[in-house]
């Protein structure tokens, strides 16, 4: 996946070919993987192309480059890469992609000592239609497990953290699923390849957390937001795999996947195959991403320039 012919990138501040945002071919953060990014969805919107919770996004940025020094060493603020964001989707000429920053080691050495590292920010641009197939998923259970906290900062979306997630993948997808549940180590269920899950047991939604080993997704919390709306109460906690396999509904969400019901676990139904409360939230989220919802307006920061004077991307 590239930005295409003639594609930008921000790379330190500067609307570069984005061929200029390659790292140097001895980084640490090539070799070794040691890195942080975001994914952010823009959105066509009335406003016009509309970054989707572009503060909070990049605030998870800094406070994952913050567990992974010497990351957290570059000269931009939040509201520089808030900026960057916007600057290079309207660079860019879509009205709706995929943005990916990162900040990486750009130079280093062949040893993997991080600190003697330089960090670099990026910002790239590409279409993207999104991280999973159209319809209901078909999911199996990985050999792999996820890593826990004492293994890796669940907190940080880090690079080097996506190992095990993409062996998951790779696993389920050559036999013949979709995607995969991982569990950490003492066997409960903690999130998909790519995405936070939840379970719907009556009118509770469940979802695994920080202290489980899941990533403080974005979309996640945006669901705990809208949850209400729709009748339903959220708890957060360690999830049993039975628990999973019994419940009413299983949905996966994220800035790739959005809400996306699961029709089944190793061919085993889930409820009685249908998705009522994934429907719902997936619909009014549709809505709000597109700037069709105005109890939500202050989730999305329309890219061009006047937006940040005026308050958008910080909100």
């Amino acid at each position: 996946m590239t930005g295409g012919a003639g594609a930008v990138a921000w790379v330190d501040g500067a609307l570069l070919d984005e061929a200029a945002a390659r790292p140097e071919a001895w980084s640490p953060s090539f070799h070794y993987g040691y890195g942080v990014f975001e994914g952010i969805r823009v959105y066509p919107t009335p406003r016009g192309p509309s970054a989707f919770r572009l503060a909070e996004h990049i605030s998870r940025l800094f406070a994952s480059a913050r567990l992974y020094p010497p990351l957290d060493v570059i000269p931009w603020t939040e509201e520089d890469l808030r900026r960057a964001v916007v600057e290079t989707v309207g660079a860019s000429g879509h009205d709706a992609c995929y943005v990916r920053p990162v900040i990486h080691l750009h130079t280093g050495g062949v040893g993997n000592d991080p600190t003697v590292g330089t960090a670099r920010a990026i910002v790239l641009v590409t279409a993207w239609g999104g991280l999973l197939q159209a319809g209901d998923l078909q999911l199996t259970i990985s050999p792999w497990r996820r890593p826990g906290p004492a293994i890796l900062p669940p907190g940080a979306k880090a690079n080097g953290s996506y190992g095990p997630l993409m062996l998951a993948k790779a696993d389920a997808v050559r036999r013949g699923y979709d995607d995969a549940l991982l569990l950490d180590e003492a066997g409960h269920v903690v999130e998909s390849t790519g995405a936070n899950l939840f379970i719907r047991i009556g009118d509770e939604l469940i979802s695994p957390g920080l202290p489980q080993g899941a990533l403080p997704g974005i979309t996640r919390s945006s669901v705990f937001a809208l949850a209400p709306a729709a009748g339903l109460q959220v708890t957060e906690r360690s999830l049993r795999l039975d628990e999973v396999l019994g419940a009413d509904e299983l949905f996966l969400t994220g800035t790739g996947a959005e809400i996306r019901a699961v029709r089944s676990v190793e061919h085993k139904t889930i409820g009685n195959g249908t998705s009522p409360a994934a429907d719902e939230l997936a619909s009014r989220y549709q809505k709000v991403v597109r700037g069709l919802d105005p109890t939500c307006g202050d989730w999305l920061t329309p890219c061009n320039p006047s937006s940040l004077s005026t308050g958008g991307a910080a909100s």
